[in-house]
């Protein structure tokens, strides 16, 4: 019996920061600069926050009975597909901001040297239980298959 996949993705707050300070850039540029500086500054800004957009939009953890997968990236892809007999431990931590909007930085350790940090990801509490369980359903289905296997 397979669990439905379960899909994290990064919080919204830091698209939101970097396209805030980039419209306060832009002002202050706007106010005391001259023309070519806006331009400059308005290329720059557009850049950066199609930059976040788009590593906001292509980020995904995916969390399955089998493996659990990371991936990133529209042009410049990082793909990690680890099966649950090469992980470790799962962890995150939350600053007070991210309790606030409930999202926070998960640490997958595998075996070997495979270390894997996803910042800004949205409930990282359901992400870890998510994971736990998924874990759990795993072994279960490993044990079955081997009690089923003639000896």
């Amino acid at each position: 019996m397979a669990l439905k996949a379960h899909i994290a993705k990064p919080h919204w707050i830091p698209v939101v920061t970097n396209l805030s300070i980039n419209f306060a850039v832009l002002g202050l540029v706007a106010y005391f600069g001259n023309t070519l500086f806006l331009l400059l500054a308005l290329a720059g800004s557009i850049s950066s926050i199609g930059s976040s957009f788009l590593s906001w939009y292509t980020t995904r953890l995916i969390i399955t009975t089998k493996f659990v997968q990371y991936r990133t990236g529209l042009f410049w892809k990082t793909h990690m597909n680890l099966r649950h007999r090469q992980l470790e431990a799962i962890t995150y931590d939350q600053n007070p901001v991210g309790l606030i909007f409930n999202f926070g930085t998960v640490h997958i350790t595998g075996t070997g040297s495979t270390h894997l940090t996803i910042p800004y990801l949205m409930a990282p509490a359901k992400v870890v239980g998510a994971f736990n369980y998924a874990h759990d359903k795993a072994n279960e289905m490993a044990l079955r298959a081997d009690a089923r296997e003639p000896g």
